[in-house]
């Protein structure tokens, strides 16, 4: 059952207007769909429960309640509730005895059918009950002709029962995975394809940002991601998510192939122009990305390009950003961070780099006393804590300072002044509530 109205070719097309011709074969199908209603109900109220026909009547009647549903814009939602307990008496009314024909010809049909109405319910309020039954259902249908029209619904509601946490998140996306390898092995229409893969790209992407550093994509999911990039390339969302799996990926297992693949997509999205040489809709986000691969190869090669590579991103986006933008302190911070990680070939920190509170102290030539700033732990409670007591114990653990730190005695104070930081920090969340 599909909720578009196909129209035939009809040779007086244009002997009248479009609209007129449209409304009047609009019209005609209403009337047909609410006679057929008619009829179906004076013929059930004739029919006992029991007779061989009742369960077809009532199939019949619900079909076409679901029919001027979708005709009237899915309106009135009455039509929708009664079609959805029309189907399921109708399943419910069989096994019929063996004697008795079969009273219409596909019971899969009717399941299809609640299934969809099910569907639609879904699409008006979510219920996690509908969500969940809709899943359920789907899932039993699977496999059964006809079955790929169902495929990209079936997926939109696995994407809801994720969203909602409803089931095993990441058993759902592998679910959703093997569905759009099967969309993506088919004939479908671009459209359900493109809109199954879109729905797998967004679930992906929000599960990532929940678990980052904790369980990464699977292979199933990559490479489905990986396949809808090089059949959809146009789709910059898909590629994005595909690029940030791989980040994902690479930060637990530093594949120097996961960088490389990761790199090239990003690359493609950061310098893609379109009409009117607009950019890419994903430019922000696939620098900001490209940023973090470069950052942790950086981390693993130690060579200075990579982090020059890094702070190039980290540059390029910041000047893309508005003044407004909130996340734009975030950038400086990062941007400032990285730039005092640069080295002067001693392997050392450049002085000039950082920010004038800490070129001061390190120009001073002492380092932070551990012991002075365990004793002064107590203004961090300052519910607005002035900068230079940040960066008096932010500084402490500057690269540059931790780095000239060969004292034992002096060691053991800053591991003693951690052990009491941790909880002092814990404490006074607590006490403001976060």
């Amino acid at each position: 059952m599909s909720d578009n109205v196909s129209l035939q070719s009809n040779p007086n097309v244009g002997e009248r207007p479009l609209g007129l011709y449209l409304s009047s074969i609009f019209s005609g199908l209403l009337h047909e769909c609410e006679a057929n209603i008619s009829s179906y109900q004076y013929a059930l109220s004739l029919l006992p429960r029991s007779a061989p026909t009742h369960a077809s009547y009532v199939h019949d009647l619900a079909t076409a309640r679901l029919q001027r549903y979708l005709l009237l814009n899915r309106q009135p939602e009455d039509d929708l509730e009664e079609s959805i307990l029309g189907f399921t008496e109708a399943i419910l009314s069989l096994p019929l005895p063996r004697d008795v024909p079969i009273p219409f010809s596909n019971i899969y049909l009717t399941f299809h059918a609640l299934t969809l109405a099910i569907c639609f319910r879904v699409e008006k309020s979510i219920h996690p009950e509908d969500v969940k039954c809709s899943v359920i259902y789907f899932r039993y249908l699977h496999g059964l002709p006809p079955d790929l029209p169902f495929t990209r619904k079936f997926v939109d509601a696995l994407a809801r029962q994720v969203e909602l946490k409803l089931g095993d998140v990441d058993q759902d996306i592998e679910e959703m995975a093997g569905l759009c390898d099967e969309l993506l092995n088919s004939d479908t229409s671009t459209d359900d394809l493109a809109g199954a893969i879109m729905a797998l790209a967004r679930t992906v992407l929000a599960r990532c940002g929940e678990i980052f550093g904790v369980q990464i994509p699977s292979e199933k999911v990559i490479g489905c991601l990986r396949t809808a990039n090089r059949r959809l390339p146009d789709l910059h969302h898909v590629s994005f998510v595909l690029a940030q799996s791989l980040y994902h990926r690479l930060d637990i297992t530093l594949s120097e192939d996961d960088y490389n693949e990761g790199m090239a997509i990003l690359d493609e999205l950061i310098s893609f122009r379109g009409p009117g040489d607009t950019p890419s809709p994903e430019r922000e986000r696939a620098l900001s990305c490209a940023l973090g691969f470069s950052y942790i190869q950086f981390q693993r090669s130690g060579k200075p390009e990579d982090l020059e590579q890094a702070i190039y991103f980290s540059h390029t986006l910041l000047d893309g950003m508005s003044l407004e933008d909130p996340d734009r302190d975030s950038a400086i911070n990062l941007r400032l961070l990285m730039q005092n990680s640069r080295f002067d070939g001693s392997g050392r920190i450049s002085d000039w780099e950082l920010e004038p509170m800490f070129r001061s102290s390190s120009e001073s030539g002492k380092l932070p006393s551990f012991r002075d700033l365990t004793a002064s732990l107590p203004e961090l409670s300052i519910e607005s804590l002035p900068k230079t007591t940040f960066y008096k114990h932010f500084s402490a653990f500057l690269p540059s300072t931790i780095d000239r730190r060969t004292d034992v005695a002096d060691i053991e104070d800053g591991v003693n002044y951690c052990r009491q930081l941790i909880p002092s920090q814990k404490s006074i969340e607590r006490g403001r509530g976060r």
